[in-house]
């Protein structure tokens, strides 16, 4: 790989499930494919913050892990023959789905290690967490150069923090008002015979649910799941529920167990969901900092083109921008200290360009939830704050063009988050039903499964004007904001900022290209839905 540039060939590359994964690869629809770079700087080794990391963390030795995982990039779509070969003789595993160009190697850490030339300890982060990790990426042992051109890093450390901050607030009626969203539920779209997928860390009550379905007189809920049970009730994972019932109470929502600590495990997962759920709406509430996850280029990169995998299907992918208002990177030790430069960063998955990364905002309404106005949400004295800023990771994406956009403040251009935003302060939250009793959230969190309801409604109009689901949403976005609309799409958030970003006319690395006008934003995407943007 080119050291300076790392141009990622996504579109070429469409992974399905590694192997016992399900195999169906339904049509493409017509929709825009991004055509991501990762940045330069970001080459064949792992990220500098990565190493910082393993030297800030106690090494405890070579790994007693009973498995360890390495993504592999092949050079085409053909049987890796020879890795099943090589790895037999190592008493290694090697996972592969037919036609695709990645496989995943796998077995003890002693033999992965001794067959790849790399250490694989084992260590405990200063904030107490155990995981297993190597300094380098492997090289490709010589019997294998013709079949295999790179491989991922060897990690464990991956473990997404949920994005939430608990405080009555916004109700369902509330909610499609502010945003102007009731004109398409007056039109019977309530995300029927649509699906969303949550991704979670924690359990739900089903008690809880049905207490705040029967509150607001709405259709009782029946969950889906995707992994083993989630655990102990979590009122993130809640929070979600009731933000998309509240917006498409149709529509079916299922909850995927994101406990993974791996880019084979996510890579995977993601191909478990797009083959389950073709269409599903996607929602990620939490995130890591993306410099720190032991990620090598090839992990990015499939794990981005699983993204587009599913996008092709119909889906749209949000994720919450982060609440720690722009100083995501910030160790778990340092939170509360005086902030640093290295403290400057941003979330994945809400990083990776096919995702629409959603930031937080204030929200100002009549009492009857009419909108009035919006500021970023930022609360310096708590730490708090709309997430956003320039990944260290990618290149800016082709379509992130327009008023606002490529103004840096003197850093190295990367793509910029978020794209989008929504309610997210606390104080002018949701109405919640969690753990046995009502509240008020916010947060991030809060805002991305907004935009994941109004995605399901906005669907639904495109499937009656005869136009194909939105997919893969940011460069629809970013066209609308460049130039005149008939129907504003967006409320721009021009006031305040996070804690390194100002909001401004336009585009911002706060609020990115503003809130929703969902009826306005319905109606301007009909003419270019399924068009190709760039």
């Amino acid at each position: 790989m080119d050291s300076r540039v790392t141009r990622v060939a996504i579109s070429t590359l469409v992974l399905t499930a590694m192997a016992g994964l399900l195999s169906s690869s339904p049509s493409a629809l017509a929709a825009p494919v991004s055509q991501p770079s990762l940045a330069p700087g970001v080459g064949t080794s792992l990220h500098a913050s990565w190493l910082r990391l393993l030297t800030r963390s106690k090494d405890l030795g070579p790994s007693h892990s009973k498995t360890v995982s390495v993504l592999a990039q092949l050079r085409g779509p053909e049987r890796p023959r020879s890795l099943e070969q090589w790895a037999a003789g190592m008493h290694l595993r090697v996972q592969w789905a037919s036609g695709q160009a990645w496989a995943v190697l796998s077995g003890p850490p002693r033999q992965l290690s001794e067959a790849l030339g790399v250490r694989i300890d084992d260590y405990r982060s200063p904030a107490g967490r155990h995981f297993y990790g190597a300094q380098a990426v492997p090289r490709v042992p010589a019997p294998l150069v013709s079949e295999i051109a790179s491989f991922g890093g060897i990690s464990s450390y991956l473990k997404m923090k949920p994005f939430d901050v608990p405080s009555g607030g916004l109700t369902p009626t509330t909610v499609m008002r502010a945003y102007d969203a009731a004109p398409l539920a007056a039109l019977n779209l309530l995300g029927q015979g649509s699906t969303v997928a949550l991704f979670e860390l924690g359990g739900f009550s089903q008690r809880d649910l049905n207490h705040y379905t029967s509150h607001f007189g709405l259709p009782e809920l029946s969950i889906g799941a995707i992994g083993p049970h989630m655990g102990s009730v979590d009122g993130e994972t809640e929070l979600d529920i009731e933000a998309v019932h509240d917006i498409a109470p149709d529509a079916h929502i299922v909850v995927v167990n994101f406990n993974v600590q791996t880019a084979a495990q996510m890579v995977g997962l993601f191909h478990t969901v797009a083959n389950s759920l073709p269409g599903a709406i996607w929602s990620f509430s939490l995130g890591q900092c993306e410099t720190e996850t032991g990620f090598s280029p090839t992990d990015f990169s499939s794990i981005d083109a699983a993204l587009l995998d599913a996008e092709a299907r119909g889906t749209t992918v949000f994720a919450s921008s982060g609440d720690a208002g722009g100083l995501d990177c910030t160790p778990y030790q340092a939170f509360g200290n005086n902030p640093r430069a290295g403290f400057v960063g941003v979330n994945m998955p809400a990083s990776f360009p096919p995702v629409t990364a959603v930031g937080g905002t204030s929200l100002s309404t009549t009492k009857n939830g009419s909108y009035v106005a919006e500021s970023s949400w930022t609360e310096p004295l708590l730490s708090q704050g709309t997430g956003g800023g320039i990944s260290q990771i990618w290149n800016p994406p082709c379509w992130q063009v327009g008023p606002g956009t490529g103004d840096f403040y003197g850093s190295t251009p990367g793509r910029q988050v978020p794209d989008v935003a929504a309610v997210a302060d606390p104080s002018t939250g949701l109405w919640v039903y969690s753990q046995g009793s009502a509240g008020q959230i916010g947060g991030t969190s809060l805002a991305a499964p907004v935009w994941a309801g109004f995605a399901v409604l906005i669907d639904q109009y495109l499937h009656t004007e005869g136009k194909p689901p939105l997919g893969e949403a940011n460069p629809y976005l970013y066209r609308l904001a460049s130039r005149s609309q008939h129907y504003p799409p967006f409320h721009d958030v021009k006031t305040g900022g996070n804690a390194v970003y100002p909001a401004t006319t336009g585009y911002d690395m706060a609020t990115g290209l503003g809130s929703p006008n969902v009826w306005n934003l319905a109606r301007d995407l009909v003419p270019m839905a399924g068009s190709q943007v760039c």
